[in-house]
């Protein structure tokens, strides 16, 4: 005989303080959330955001506006999700257990990795500082008189949150951001651990030469595969004819992503990070920013005919293409051998 189930309905309200520039509630956002202006002073988790002191926390210094009317942007989340399990809500053994919780930390950790997912997205578009640090949950079933509640607060623990160069959304931009919000999961999960998320952890590490180093390995992954040779000649042609538009930005792209590969190499081998500032790190950023376009278009013409691709078809594909096509631009003069 079967284990008997039941439906539990469990109450979610999610509360995320946006840390940056209000103009991110331009686009959309998650699926199922909302932005909201609230007043700091009425936030029901104002308390959170302050430190021993009573005043906001360094960490939340960036999320709160006008200095005056003092608010902030939140994004908020309520829904009920119905769950199984193998005692009813009302039952003593739920009520007095760590059932709900059980039941809350998957839910809680699909959200969360949605959230991963977008904030990486946001900086797949463009330069620029948007943090989280807390997200706030409430779970909550009611099962006639019987009430249970649970509260989960994510922390993101290496969310860097001094936002010196805040991501500021144009109007002109905003269907292009939400284009790029509403990428096919296929793709996104094909670059999500190739390129997606290192991006998206340089902007949780305070420190330039770190994050310079381990966005070049970024490169190496989606343009290098084993083989013998120049690796800093295979990597500087192979991005200079995906994304040169003309001989002369072929040349230049060459030149820049030789020069990248110097300083990384200097501050891997040597220790020598004095070339390595913030400018740069946005150049090589942006970098990046380019070829992950490039990658989507690339990988999403591929699973039109081929649902399974994987991303190491997709790289070898690329990579095959553009060796092709190096050779063209060595034999006509404008790369050197």
């Amino acid at each position: 005989m079967a284990d008997t189930t039941y439906d539990i309905n469990i109450s979610v309200s999610i509360s995320i303080p946006i840390i940056g520039n209000e103009s991110i509630s331009k686009v959309s956002p998650p699926t199922g959330f909302t932005f909201k202006k609230i007043s700091f002073d009425e936030y029901e988790y104002k308390n959170r955001m302050l430190d021993g002191d009573g005043n906001v926390s360094t960490d939340f210094y960036f999320a709160v506006h006008n200095a005056e009317s003092r608010y902030i942007i939140v994004l908020e989340k309520n829904e009920i999700v119905t769950v199984k399990h193998h005692c009813p809500a009302n039952a003593m053994g739920f009520l007095m257990g760590n059932d709900l919780q059980e039941l809350c930390e998957p839910i809680k950790d699909r959200y969360e990795k949605g959230l991963l997912r977008y904030f990486s997205l946001l900086h797949l578009y463009k330069e620029g500082e948007v943090a989280r640090k807390y997200s706030f949950y409430k779970f909550e079933t009611q099962a006639g008189c019987c009430k249970n509640k649970w509260t989960g607060i994510p922390y993101c623990a290496d969310m860097v949150t001094l936002i010196l160069y805040p991501m500021i959304i144009e109007d002109a931009e905003i269907t292009d951001i939400n284009a790029l919000l509403a990428l096919d999961q296929k793709t996104y999960s094909l670059l999500k651990d190739v390129l997606i998320d290192d991006l998206e952890y340089s902007y949780h590490i305070l420190d330039d030469t770190t994050n310079y180093k381990n966005l070049v390995t970024v490169l190496e992954v989606l343009f290098l595969r084993g083989e013998r040779g120049n690796k800093k000649e295979m990597l500087a042609k192979r991005i200079a004819l995906l994304l040169g538009n003309s001989d002369l930005d072929i040349q230049n792209i060459y030149a820049k992503v030789k020069s990248i590969y110097v300083d990384r190499s200097d501050a891997v081998h040597d220790g020598i990070t004095t070339n390595i500032t913030r400018n740069l790190l946005d150049e090589l950023r942006n970098l990046i920013r380019d070829i992950g376009r490039k990658y989507i278009v690339h990988i999403q013409n591929a699973l039109t005919s081929n649902q399974n691709l994987t991303f190491v078809e997709a790289k070898n594909d690329m990579i095959n293409n553009l060796m092709h096509q190096v050779t063209s631009k060595i034999a006509a003069g404008v790369l050197p051998q």
